[in-house]
């Protein structure tokens, strides 16, 4: 199982090709509109979450899950920076592992995750999904049913979240907070 674990952040490593450091650009963006409409890019805002990082060093995160699975997640928070400009923001731990894909153009702000992982991941969009790692194989739930994200900054990204995702018919909620997601440096 760590085996697995190590070769994700091998991966992740490799794909961005750099090391961490825990201050991300600066990056604008749009105030987030009231109401969803069929623009992908377009982010919708929710209500606001407590985001209590205390006893959170930089650069980790606490997350915990119920549901089909059960799941706590004490370690490090990771965020890369996307071919498209976004950013994916990754928290794993033994068994587990829950990925945040940002827009390039986000700001702090409070914002609920609608679209799918696919669609975010071609559009530029806000989603999540989570991963199940057993053994040799993983399964991976990318449906949201609802959920939000509150970043109180995005240089470095503190934040909580909750989300709930579909899983084969089953659910799967977790929620939690990071604090100065490390990034990836992309060696540009």
């Amino acid at each position: 199982m760590q085996r697995i674990l190590a070769s994700l952040l091998i991966l992740i490593l490799a794909a961005c090709g750099g090391t961490p450091t825990t201050t991300p650009p600066t990056v604008g963006a749009p105030t987030p509109t009231p109401e969803s409409d069929s623009d992908a890019s377009t982010l919708t805002s929710a209500e606001p979450l407590a985001v209590d990082v205390s006893g959170l060093e930089a650069g980790r995160c606490t997350a915990s899950g119920s549901g089909k699975y059960s799941f706590t997640i004490s370690g490090p928070a990771v965020v890369a920076v996307l071919s498209n400009g976004g950013y994916s923001l990754s928290m794993t731990a033994e068994g587990s592992a829950l990925v945040f894909l940002l827009p390039a153009d986000i700001e702090p702000g409070s914002y609920e995750i609608t679209m799918s992982f696919s669609d975010a991941q071609a559009n530029g969009g806000l989603a999540a999904n989570y991963t199940h790692l057993a053994d040799e194989e993983s399964e991976t739930y990318g449906t949201v049913t609802s959920g939000r994200i509150t970043l109180e900054s995005v240089s470095p990204f503190t934040g909580a979240f909750e989300v709930v995702f579909d899983a084969d018919g089953e659910t799967i909620t977790a929620s939690g907070a990071f604090n100065q997601a490390m990034l990836l440096s992309t060696g540009a």
